[in-house]
C-alpha cells in the first residue's frame, strides 16, 4: 500500500467503513457471503469443533475465567480473592463443592443479581440451583402456587399406578 494510500485510508476511514457496511447489507452479497460461510463450516466445522472441545478439556481453568469475565467481569483474581474470603465454601450452606464434572470437583459457582449484574457471592451447585427457583418464584407468584398444586394433585394416594 503506497503513502498516498495509507494517508487517504487514515483520513477517511469512517467514510469508507460506512461505504462497505453499506455495500455488505446488499441482497446478493448478503447471499454470496452466507453461501461462503456455509461451505466454510461444511468443510472445516467438524475439525473446529473437535479442535474447541480439545482445547476446553485441556485447559479448564482458562476456559472458566475467560467465561467468568465475560459473562460476569469477574478476573480470574476476583474470583480467587472471593473464593479465599469464603474458604472456598458456599456463601448458604457453608459446605464445600461436592458435584463434580468429568471427574473433577467443580469451581464454586458465580452467584449474580439477573438484573444488575452484581456478583454476590459464590455457591455451590445445589445453592446455586436452589436460588435460582427461588428468585423463579418471587418473579412469577403464580409458578410457585402451580408447583403446589401439582404436589397436591400427585400425593402419593394419586401417583400414576405404571403395571409391569
Amino acid at each position: 500500500m503506497s503513502k498516498y494510500s495509507k494517508a487517504y485510508y487514515a483520513k477517511n476511514k469512517d467514510k469508507i467503513n460506512a461505504r462497505k457496511r453499506e455495500w455488505r447489507k446488499r441482497p446478493e452479497v448478503k447471499a454470496r457471503e452466507k453461501a461462503q460461510y456455509t461451505k466454510y463450516w461444511a468443510k472445516h466445522g467438524a475439525a473446529k469443533k473437535e479442535r474447541t472441545q480439545e482445547y476446553r478439556k485441556s485447559r479448564p481453568e482458562i476456559v472458566a475465567d475467560y467465561h467468568r469475565k465475560h459473562k460476569y467481569g469477574l478476573t480470574a483474581e476476583q474470583y480467587a480473592i472471593i473464593r479465599d474470603r469464603q474458604n472456598n465454601l458456599c456463601a448458604i450452606c457453608f459446605q464445600p463443592e461436592t458435584s463434580t464434572l468429568n471427574g473433577k470437583v467443580r469451581n464454586l459457582a458465580v452467584d449474580h443479581n439477573h438484573i444488575t449484574t452484581k456478583v454476590r457471592a459464590l455457591l455451590c451447585s445445589s445453592c446455586n440451583a436452589h436460588i435460582g427457583y427461588v428468585e423463579k418464584f418471587q418473579a412469577n407468584p403464580e409458578f410457585e402456587q402451580r408447583l403446589k398444586e401439582y404436589l397436591l394433585k400427585h400425593k402419593e394416594s394419586n401417583a400414576i399406578k405404571i403395571s409391569e
